[in-house]
Order: structure tokens, then C-alpha cells, then sequence
């Protein structure tokens, strides 16, 4: 059996969250025919993480072609991975692409941008946005993020936006801790969830910080992880990637 490398089945499952969060627009009526649309599409790198990108632009059209026929479109499209902000500004300015998909800290660092209207969101999770989790294992006497001074932590970072680890910035901030790289006594990120959890696991690391999801299915997958390790505090929901189009084009 050939199995899907997992930063491309993260690509594949953004992609259909996009697509659902999409299908509130009226679909269109069985034998009316399509309108012929044009889409050139800059995705973030960001995204990708370790995914081929020749097998993510393949998917990245597919699913233009998909939600392009639920609004009566005929789609074809181009698709440009871009590993910058100014870039993927410069693109849009010069009429080169008509969508972006970013993460969530490109698109605010973007800024005001002409005809650019953010359409979707990555829906994930039951509610649709993505909490991530700081994770220690239970009976060390570890209850607080206080109480990791001087501790190590691996943070799970899923696109170079880095979530996780801007909350935890956030969190020891408003508790008037210091900064991380004081705080703690090493800090890393891994790309995999697995790399943060299973050293805490074994002890061999004090906490992680993993999104809600990706610890849900560990703890499914092995659940003596999910009686092992303990939640000691929980981020608000984040929005992970934003879909933008520009107002003149149909796919809106």
C-alpha cells in the first residue's frame, strides 16, 4: 500500500476544509452549463511544510476545478508557490495571480492590499478554528506555565506561522513571566506532533505544545499517551489560513 506522505495529507485535508467552508454558496443547477474562468493561484510555502510541491500544485488544481464547478465555472488554472510576503504582494499587484492562500500571521503582516478580500478559512475541529495544547506529563508537579521555569518544551509547529509557539509568547507575557528563551531552559520546534509528544512520553523532554487535533489522534492511535501526559493550559481558538480573491473575480 502506498501511503500519502503526511505534509501532503495536511495539504489534502486544509484543502477540503476550504472546500467545505465554501459549500455554503448555492451550488449550481444539474445541466446548466459552465462559464468558462480563469485562476491564478499563489499558495504560501509556508503551508507546504515538507510537502512535494509539484504533487501540491496537483492538488491545489483540483480543488480549484472542484469548487469552481459548485459556483457554475468552468476553472483553469495555474498555481505558484511563493516564500515570501513581498512576493506574493508584488504578484498581486501586478495582476499575476487572482487568489492567495496564506497562514494566518502572513496575511496580517500583508496588510491593506488592492481588490484583495479574504473570502475562506481552514475550517478544522468541530468549531472550525484550532486551539493547540501545553502538555506535561501528569504527577511531575508540573500544574502551571509558572511552574515550567527553567524546563524544556517542544513545540509542534505545523507552518512556519508558528501558532503554538506565538500563544505561548502571548500566554507568559500576560502572566508577567519573561520571554521564552528565558523562561525556558530549551525550547525547539519539530514538524511532527509525534517528535513533540512522545518525549514528554518518555520523560526525556518536560512539555509540548501541540494543536488540539493532532494530540486527539495520538492519544486514539496509543492511549496510554492520553493518561500519561495532562493539559495545563489551553490556547483560544486560531485561525491557522486564509483564503483571499480578488473582488473582481467570479470565484468569490
Amino acid at each position: 500500500m502506498t501511503r500519502t506522505p503526511p505534509a501532503l495529507l495536511r495539504l489534502t485535508l486544509l484543502l477540503s476544509s476550504i472546500a467545505l467552508a465554501g459549500a455554503t454558496a448555492a451550488a449550481q443547477p444539474a445541466g446548466k452549463p459552465l462559464k468558462p474562468a480563469r485562476l491564478d493561484m499563489a499558495f504560501s510555502g509556508s503551508l507546504l511544510q515538507s510537502a512535494n510541491r509539484s504533487d501540491a500544485t496537483a492538488a491545489l488544481r483540483v480543488w480549484s476545478e472542484m469548487l469552481g464547478r459548485r459556483r457554475g465555472l468552468d476553472v483553469k488554472s495555474s498555481v505558484l508557490v511563493v516564500d515570501d510576503v513581498a512576493e506574493l504582494r508584488r504578484k498581486w499587484q501586478t495582476g499575476e495571480i487572482t487568489m492567495a492562500v496564506m497562514d494566518s500571521i502572513e496575511f496580517l503582516q500583508l496588510g491593506e492590499v488592492q481588490e484583495m478580500d479574504p473570502v475562506f478559512l481552514a475550517v478544522r475541529g468541530a468549531e472550525g478554528h484550532q486551539r493547540y495544547l501545553l502538555l506535561t506529563r501528569t504527577g511531575n508537579g508540573i500544574q502551571s506555565l509558572a511552574g515550567l521555569r527553567g524546563k524544556s518544551l517542544l513545540i509542534h509547529a505545523n507552518t512556519r506561522a508558528n501558532l503554538g509557539q506565538r500563544w505561548i509568547e502571548g500566554a507568559l507575557s500576560t502572566a508577567r513571566l519573561e520571554a521564552p528563551s528565558r523562561h525556558f531552559r530549551s525550547l525547539e520546534t519539530v514538524p511532527k506532533g509525534s517528535a513533540a509528544l512522545l518525549p514528554v512520553f518518555f520523560g526525556k523532554v518536560d512539555a509540548a505544545i501541540v494543536d488540539e487535533e493532532t494530540f486527539a489522534v495520538t492519544r486514539e492511535m496509543n492511549p496510554q499517551v492520553g493518561r500519561t501526559l495532562q493539559i495545563i493550559a489551553t490556547s483560544p481558538s486560531l485561525v491557522e489560513s486564509i483564503v483571499c480573491v480578488s473582488r473582481r473575480h467570479e470565484f468569490r
